[in-house]
């Protein structure tokens, strides 16, 4: 359970979460890669205590920055593909844990080749950048980018 108040001095406090001016550049098409075979995986989540396992069945392939990468989305149900990251602005000027693109899912079973449109103007800070709380999965193994998004939510302001 996790009560909250209107009255926290937290929620009081807030304002706003600081973000970078939107731009075409952070906008690509990935294609799935699925795997032979779904990998169970443990994942670490903010909370030291708490690991939590998710089924990883496949990438999301794409280019950005000139370059090639992948990322592995978990929860891929739904309509919608949960793609936690991390990136070279971690800890920087964005939340050190991850940051979060969700992508819209095709109808039906994912197959090789489908695409998906990743913006990462869209990246969101996870509730675990907001609450000491919060149990927020950290990103599989492979989901660290080795460039800078410069797009998205930036670090909340203490």
């Amino acid at each position: 359970m996790r009560p909250r108040s209107p009255r926290a001095p937290a929620l009081l406090a807030f304002r706003d979460v600081p973000a970078l001016p939107p731009s075409r550049e952070w906008v690509t098409t990935a294609e799935w890669e699925g795997y032979d075979q779904p990998r169970r995986q443990q994942l670490d989540t903010a909370l030291d205590t708490v690991r939590r396992e998710f089924v990883l069945s496949g990438r999301l392939v794409f280019r950005l920055a000139g370059r090639e990468l992948a990322l592995e989305p978990y929860g891929n149900h739904g309509d919608v593909l949960n793609i936690p990251f991390r990136d070279q602005t971690s800890g920087v000027t964005t939340f050190g844990a991850a940051r979060v693109v969700y992508a819209r899912r095709p109808k039906g079973p994912l197959r090789d080749g489908q695409r998906v449109v990743l913006d990462f103007n869209r990246a969101i800070n996870p509730p675990c950048a907001f609450s000491p709380y919060a149990s927020c999965a950290l990103p599989p193994r492979g989901n660290t980018l080795p460039i800078a998004v410069e797009a998205g939510e930036l670090a909340p302001r203490s």
